[in-house]
């Protein structure tokens, strides 16, 4: 993704939005260059698109998942990163101002952990935290590249005048999102280590 973004910006430095987005790619590679590397844990099957939307509930209670299309292996903290992205904002997903919710964390993180005993070793586990802030800035730098390229397959109409204003406008909740996630990552990791004790 970051190659694509770098792409981007050799291609499109007459666009519009070249410098907005220019402004944003450097802190945002800064924090993925200081994150754990997540390419060592195995391959899990995994739902791949586990926002709260793609799960089904009858009666406060999950039952099933839709939106398989996403199926394939990758790492726990990849999967469990992008499903906590989604249950543990406060704001909207497009929100400038979107927050990382630790107490949300936790009540999905000791759910999960309860439901899931014996299927992980501990630092699959805890590297949960990790994949949740990568999730979150690799998002940034997609929807950074798409303000550039255009390319984004779905835009508001209604709201923006073209798909680089809405693909901005994602960047920016991604990253605000990442940046609450950074400020509490010693907390997160802390959840995490107190249920795998």
């Amino acid at each position: 993704h970051l190659k694509t973004l770098d792409k981007a910006l050799a291609e499109h430095r007459g666009h519009p939005a070249f410098e907005s987005v220019a402004q944003m790619a450097t802190p945002v590679r800064e924090c993925l260059e200081q994150l754990d590397d997540l390419t060592s844990f195995p391959l899990r099957i995994c739902h791949g698109d586990l926002k709260i939307s793609n799960l089904l509930f009858e009666n406060q209670q999950a039952t099933g998942l839709i939106d398989l299309d996403t199926l394939a292996p990758m790492p726990l903290a990849h999967e469990m990163g992008d499903a906590l992205r989604s249950w543990c904002n406060l704001k909207d997903e497009e929100s400038a101002d979107a927050s990382f919710s630790l107490s949300y964390f936790e009540a999905a993180m000791r759910g999960y952990h309860d439901a899931t005993q014996g299927l992980f070793d501990t630092n699959e586990l805890l590297s949960i935290a990790c994949g949740l802030e990568t999730i979150s800035l690799e998002l940034t730098v997609r929807f950074l590249a798409d303000a550039l390229n255009e390319s984004y397959f779905g835009w508001d109409q209604k709201r923006y005048g073209r798909a680089s204003e809405h693909n901005l406008e994602r960047a920016r909740g991604q990253w605000a999102f990442a940046c609450s996630v950074g400020k509490q990552r010693e907390e997160a990791k802390a959840v995490l280590r107190r249920l795998v004790a």
